[in-house]
């Protein structure tokens, strides 16, 4: 009913749920969390980038790292959602994720204290030019 009767507004007008306008919060003020995002795809939860300096990276977290349990629950077939829920929690508090790797026989058992994590908004590098000839 209210996207409906927003939609005949101006395009930037909408309407979001109170879950949607939790998750624009968080990516604007910060959450509790490890750091990392995943991307999950037929029920396999991958790591997708690791920021930097963040506990995901000071526990050893890397990018395409699989986890497969949190804090010893298997979360094959979670939706993305779930998977979000599980990995946030209070500040200061650990979450130990098993960790399926690429070339490492046996999972890892990661334990990742929780702290606030400010999403970044914007990421420079400076690269540098080839020399141009005249």
């Amino acid at each position: 009913m209210f996207e409906a009767a927003l939609g005949k507004l101006d395009k930037f007008s909408r309407y979001q749920t109170a879950e949607d306008a939790r998750d624009a919060r968080a990516v604007r003020d910060g959450y509790s969390g490890i750091g990392i995002s995943i991307q999950v795809v037929d029920g396999v939860t991958k790591v997708a980038a690791v920021m930097p300096s963040a506990p995901a990276e000071v526990a050893g977290l890397r990018v395409n790292d699989t986890i497969t349990r949190v804090n010893g629950q298997p979360i094959q077939g979670f939706t993305l959602r779930q998977v979000v829920n599980e990995l946030r929690g209070p500040e200061g508090s650990a979450v130990k994720l098993t960790v399926v790797r690429e070339n490492v026989v046996a999972p890892l058992d990661v334990s990742v204290e929780r702290r606030h994590i400010v999403p970044d908004t914007v990421v420079y590098r400076r690269e540098a030019t080839a020399p141009t000839s005249s």
